[in-house]
């Protein structure tokens, strides 16, 4: 009784060395024929490997980015964000623990791709020298409207005035 070994799905469309015509007793030329065979096929069969293994790459990519996203809302040029520091994510020190690890916020100057990366700058308009990866970024959320620098100066100002004393009444001694 001879054994049969069993055909993969695979091999009916690919020829693998299961699919090919072998028998006891081969010479060395059937042997060097089937070995020819094989390298002329070879640049057809890297080329169809190539396409299917692209292919489903690219359906997997496509899955994977309907099914997830880093944030629900893209991050646009203007946008403040705040960077995570990723350098202690591998330490294992008590010390790491308490550093910090957002930093920011960062003004977005420049989006590259969808959720690739990103150019930030400070808020005052000096970029930073490297670009920043979307997974380290996160939407900062301002209260109110955004930040001024020029009326933080007015209200200090203001305080070394003492106009916070003129605001109080005269039977009120600004104990709460």
């Amino acid at each position: 009784m001879q054994a049969i070994s069993p055909i993969l799905p695979a091999e009916q469309d690919v020829a693998t060395w299961g699919v090919l015509p072998w028998k006891d007793n081969l010479s060395r030329e059937d042997l060097l024929a089937i070995r020819i065979r094989q390298l002329e096929r070879r640049p057809e069969d890297i080329a169809v490997a190539v396409a299917k293994i692209k292919a489903c790459r690219l359906r997997n990519r496509d899955r994977f980015n309907k099914n997830h996203r880093l944030r629900p809302k893209p991050i646009n040029s203007g946008d403040w964000v705040i960077v995570w520091d990723a350098t202690n994510d591998t330490s294992h020190s008590a010390d790491a623990k308490f550093q910090r690890r957002w930093f920011g916020p960062y003004k977005v100057i420049e989006v590259h791709g969808d959720y690739g990366t990103y150019s930030i700058a400070e808020l005052d308009g000096t970029p930073k020298k490297r670009q920043v990866a979307g997974k380290h970024v996160k939407l900062f959320k301002k209260r109110g409207q955004e930040f001024d620098f020029e009326d933080v100066a007015d209200l200090d100002n203001a305080d070394k005035e003492g106009s916070l004393e003129e605001g109080l009444s005269d039977g009120d001694d600004g104990v709460v």
